[in-house]
């Protein structure tokens, strides 16, 4: 049946940040499958559409024919593109955002290297497309003489961007008729973590996941910000599958609030995966809220890759007790802080002046004059609470964690000039304990320290499953905290103009596995996208080693282990089994496909779970020749089980030894709500202006409630709601709250209430 949708409705077009006038229309036909010429249907059809957007006088932009036939158009409006011939569907274009040293070791890439040929020979003839703002060529990343571009390479569009290119940067590309020069710097950090090559920097000798590995820069950001628009990713998309890239890094995404059959950006995956490209995706940076997985993230298709913690903070400070004989309270830098000379002084817990204790709002003049304001996390931007505190005489800030995850991250502060610090919850309280008996203490607070860091836990930004479609994501992790990478070292507000910088996010931990991706597609030549998949995720190290609390939908089948998919010889498909939700079933069944990519071998499974109720398997065990696979009966046999979450994995072990793990995961309904999450929060408008947040009322197994009906109010900031309604039945459990912003410049506080939960969350008015 044909239809014609207009794919995002004007309560979620805010939220979403929609172009005005630009639409994707998405044609009837799709590209044929696996093959990267234009066929002569889809040609036809794009003609016969683009004659009649002729005649209603709508200006074509571009078109895409491989990942999807697509036509896309600007200054349009829906009234023109009503009732055209051809169309399935028309998509309001939207922005997505963008969401290396001792992270080698941790997952096991220098015993990778080796049975790779060695660490240059690493990704040798392969090429990974990074779909970002640019790759800054000449960094000394990306810098290797004995490298040569292959035949038919280098390729560029426009032709001024030839100069982009070396032996190792072998593709140039640019959609908004600008250079391909980065000039963010997201896109350089995020190649070097995919293929970077061995070298020495500023801050030691590093390198990326696939040292060999060609790449290709598509920069698809608007000028020189970190939006990108789903046209020029599509276009991107289609440009790196004809330019036969064999890997697509994706470190980019939306809030993913609709199933994947209504986003074009997953469709395109999905065909670009059939034209054999392994496509790698950031999971997204908006933990620790579950279900908030990105669009891109969510696809099934794709490698979608959370965060874990480093082992230590790379340039980590630390608060001291001056002259006493403890521990120190490991902190991280505020993005402005790297290098600061010591600060000494005494803290004043702010709570004196804010009962919160989160420094959102103005200081009485004077009230912090040389001291050390203590804060709390959360709320407002770190760079609120930093002028705020400078505004009111302070000489630093030291915040403290607001949740009990030890995580610190690098403050983003800004152009802040106010030094300061984080440090966890735990110590935060320790410090207030130490102020409440002895106000003068004197700190020192350092910022030049290597200090350890507990790697054995999931980044506190990194985004948690289910999908919206009840899938288990992401599918593995890889290190995004506190990891070094390049930089194109001129982006104002840097802490490092060395070309190198710290940082964090899924945007970083997918570029590892992307890389990860083209060491075993180049030692293992031959195999399928689905097998080069199963054994980048499957292979995978239980993460947190020994926990017993398997979850899942933080970390799929856990931590990259990239030597392991080099010689692990079972694949599964799926690579991780979802139940769903129960919905008074008897029981459930899936099936699980096991096949051997080496010599014959005889692997036997068995369920692992800290559950006491527990999926059975139809065998213990298969025995295949090499190329063969059989299929397993995954089965829940278990009638009406209390409500939550039934999580572990099905270990699939071969002779030798190795272990491949396949995630399951199976939710009972609860009518109690556990958490509130915010699928979309605009961080800013203008003051008067009307924003739209979307977000879940979920319970202990992370399926969304439709009761208790929730309610949206004003805390501070003179702001109004305008509505709080359900989204309808395309956006699973998703509610919007429309807000009307304070007609005064500053904080717009809410406050989301479900049950006998509550949620605070501010907006700022003005810049």
């Amino acid at each position: 049946m044909k239809v014609l949708v207009l794919c995002v409705i004007a309560a979620l077009s805010a939220a979403a940040q929609t172009v005005p006038g630009r639409y994707i229309l998405e044609l009837e036909s799709a590209p044929p499958a696996g093959k990267t010429e234009r066929s002569a249907r889809i040609r036809a059809e794009q003609e016969l559409v683009k004659g009649a957007l002729a005649l209603r006088e709508v200006t074509v932009r571009a078109t895409v024919d491989t990942v999807a036939n697509a036509i896309i158009v600007e200054g349009a409006d829906p009234a023109q593109l009503a009732g055209l011939p051809g169309v399935r569907r028309i998509h309001e274009v939207r922005y997505l955002t963008v969401k290396l040293d001792r992270v080698l070791p941790l997952m096991k890439l220098p015993e990778a290297w080796e049975k790779a040929g060695g660490r240059d020979r690493a990704g040798a003839g392969i090429k990974i497309g990074i779909i970002d703002t640019g790759i800054d060529y000449w960094h000394l990343g990306f810098q290797d003489s004995s490298m040569k571009a292959p035949d038919g390479f280098p390729k560029f569009s426009p032709e001024t961007n030839r100069s982009y290119t070396n032996g190792k940067v072998i593709v140039a590309r640019s959609y908004d008729g600008g250079s391909a020069e980065d000039k963010v710097g997201h896109g350089t950090g995020v190649a070097m973590a995919a293929a970077g090559v061995y070298h020495l920097g500023a801050r030691g000798f590093m390198a990326g996941a696939a040292p060999g590995a060609w790449l290709g820069s598509y920069r698809a950001n608007d000028g020189p910000s970190e939006r990108f628009t789903t046209d020029n990713i599509l276009r991107a998309m289609d440009d790196a599958v004809k330019d036969g890239m064999d890997v697509i890094n994706l470190s980019l995404g939306a809030p993913g609030i609709s199933s994947t059959a209504d986003s074009i950006l997953s469709l395109a995956i999905q065909k670009a995966v059939q034209s054999g490209v392994v496509m790698v995706t950031a999971a997204g940076n908006e933990g620790p809220d579950v279900a908030t997985i990105s669009d891109a993230g969510s696809t099934d298709e794709a490698i979608s890759v959370g965060a874990s913690e480093n082992d230590r903070i790379p340039t980590s400070p630390a608060l001291i007790i001056e002259g006493a004989s403890i521990t120190p309270f490991i902190a991280a830098p505020a993005s402005n802080s790297e290098g600061h000379a010591p600060i000494q002084g005494t803290l004043l817990d702010i709570t004196q002046f804010d009962r919160s204790g989160l420094g959102c709002g103005t200081f009485p003049p004077n009230s912090l004059r040389g001291k050390v304001a203590l804060i709390q996390r959360g709320e407002c931007f770190f760079s609120e609470k930093f002028a705020n505190a400078q505004a009111a005489g302070a000489v630093a800030a030291v915040v403290y964690n607001n949740s009990n995850n030890p995580t610190r991250v690098i403050m983003d502060v800004g152009s802040e000039t106010l030094a300061g610090l984080m440090i966890s919850r735990a110590d935060g309280n320790t410090v207030k304990d130490r102020l409440a008996a002895q106000p003068d203490t004197t700190f020192v607070l350092f910022f030049s320290l290597s200090l350890p860091e507990d790697p054995n836990q999931v980044a506190d930004f990194s985004s948690r499953g289910p999908t919206v479609d009840l899938t288990v994501k992401p599918d593995v992790l890889a290190i995004g905290g506190n990891v070094i990478t390049a930089t194109n070292g001129t982006t104002p507000g840097d802490p490092d103009t060395s070309g190198y910088i710290v940082a964090d996010g899924t945007s970083l931990s997918s570029p590892l596995v992307a890389g990860a991706a083209a060491v075993v597609k180049g030692a293992r030549p031959g195999l399928t996208v689905a097998q080069y998949r199963s054994l980048v995720i499957n292979s995978a190290r239980t993460f947190p080693e020994g926990s017993n609390a398997i979850d899942v939908q933080q970390t799929g089948a856990g931590i990259l282990n990239l030597s392991a998919a080099l010689t692990t010889n079972a694949v599964a498909t799926p690579v991780s089994v979802s139940f769903g939700e129960l919905r008074g079933q008897s029981s459930l069944s899936k099936d699980l496909t096991v096949g051997n990519v080496g010599r014959g071998d005889t692997f036997t499974m068995e369920v692992v779970s800290n559950d006491s109720l527990k999926p059975e398997l139809s065998s213990p065990s298969v025995s295949l020749g090499q190329g063969a696979t059989a299929t397993v009966k995954v089965s829940w046999p278990h009638a009406s089980p209390p409500a939550g979450a039934y999580q572990g994995y099905i270990q699939i072990k071969s002779a030798d030894g190795s272990v491949s793990q396949v995630p399951y995961w199976l939710a009972v309904r609860s009518t109690t709500p556990k958490a509130i999450s915010l699928a979309s929060l605009p961080v800013r408008g203008t003051p008067g202006s009307q924003v739209d947040v979307l977000f879940r009322v979920v319970d202990g197994a992370s399926l969304s409630l439709l009761e208790p009906q929730p309610d949206v109010t004003v805390v501070g900031g003179g702001g109004t709601v305008t509505l709080v309604r359900l989204l309808g039945s395309q956006y699973p459990g998703l509610y919007v709250g429309r807000l009307r912003l304070g007609l005064e410049a500053g904080i717009n506080t809410f406050k989301v209430t479900a049950g006998g939960l509550e949620r605070q969350f501010n907006i700022r008015g003005g810049n």
